[in-house]
């Protein structure tokens, strides 16, 4: 039997984990596409990664980013300007220090973006070079932050949402691993591939150590992504999954990894989407309820909140060999 199984459930080593990576309990790719995994002995500096910050988080933390810190450099430049003196600025009209303070943190913000309403203006020779030097860092972060803002809009940001949980669903007369995805965006993505790797830890078969199957699909290709995709791996005799119950699916620590390609029509790029099932996101003997909602108003239409949505199934007691 063992030799049997070495010869039709070859792992494949080149998925950029290695066999002891996951142990019991652990993920190695989190359901938002990221990898759950954490690097040491790094240097500090060595971690930073400002582009993919700026370019990654969400809007609302970038706009606050760029508020915060063009509020604390004018506030930087404004100190400096006290520094040296108010006298080495003309056309103060406040009468307490903290009146000309903001004349002249606003001085400052019009000095940085090169607006210069002219109503301060610099005649000492400190307050001269701190102006000129406040304006050429100015123009170096507005053309800063321009390419962040562009590298933002110019970014594919693709957003296919999957099924909550993957199921075990009676298939053909058999069995098949299935999930769901849709893509939540208006945007058209064509030449979709799907790819789907299992870890796993037999002991029946690998002694206890971890591998990686990659899983034949139903359909792995499609050329349009209009509406829903039900990705389904029939679990026969080709199937590393082939003579595993419930409980022995749940004892291997399995993790069902999904890798996406598509075309965005959009932005004329490829984009790579990933999510991941832990055996415990897995429901054993159920199906998918249909998503679809009929024509309405010339177009077929689909119920995106049933994506998730499924009920029990009773699965055959046999699997039917295949050729």
């Amino acid at each position: 039997m063992a030799s049997r199984f070495n010869k039709l459930f070859t792992s494949i080593k080149n998925t950029g984990f290695g066999e002891q990576a996951s142990q019991q309990g652990d993920r190695l790719i989190n359901r938002d596409g990221s990898f759950n995994v954490r690097k040491r002995g790094l240097g500090f500096f060595d971690q930073l990664s400002y582009y993919h910050a700026f370019v990654s988080m969400s809007w609302l933390q970038f706009l606050g980013m760029v508020t915060g810190a063009f509020f604390l450099i004018n506030l930087f430049y404004a100190s400096l300007y006290w520094m040296v003196g108010y006298d080495q600025l003309v056309g103060l009209e406040g009468t307490t220090n903290f009146q000309k303070f903001i004349e002249v943190f606003y001085f400052s913000t019009q000095t940085f973006t090169t607006v210069g309403y002219g109503k301060v203006s610099p005649v000492g020779t400190w307050a001269g070079l701190i102006s000129a030097i406040e304006s050429l860092n100015g123009l170096l972060g507005f053309a800063l932050v321009t390419g962040l803002v562009y590298g933002r809009f110019s970014r594919p940001v693709e957003k296919i949402i999957f099924s909550e949980k993957a199921l075990i669903a009676p298939y053909k007369g058999g069995r098949g691993l299935m999930f769901r995805i849709v893509n939540a965006r208006r945007n058209q993505l064509t030449e979709v591939e799907v790819q789907v790797i299992a870890s796993m830890v037999d002991s029946k078969r690998n002694n206890g150590m971890r591998k990686f199957y990659p899983l034949e699909l139903e359909i792995n290709r499609i050329n349009m992504f209009a509406m829903s995709w039900t990705i389904v791996h029939p679990v026969d005799k080709e199937s590393p999954f082939f003579d595993m119950t419930e409980k022995d699916l749940n004892e291997s620590d399995l993790e069902v990894m999904i890798l996406i390609k598509a075309f965005d029509d959009t932005s004329s790029r490829l984009i790579h989407v990933r999510s991941s099932y832990k055996y415990n996101e897995i429901v054993w003997g159920a199906k998918f309820v249909n998503m679809f909602d009929g024509v309405n108003d010339g177009k077929a239409t689909i119920d995106v909140e049933k994506l998730g949505e499924y009920e029990k199934a009773t699965l055959p007691t046999g699997i039917p060999e295949t050729n």
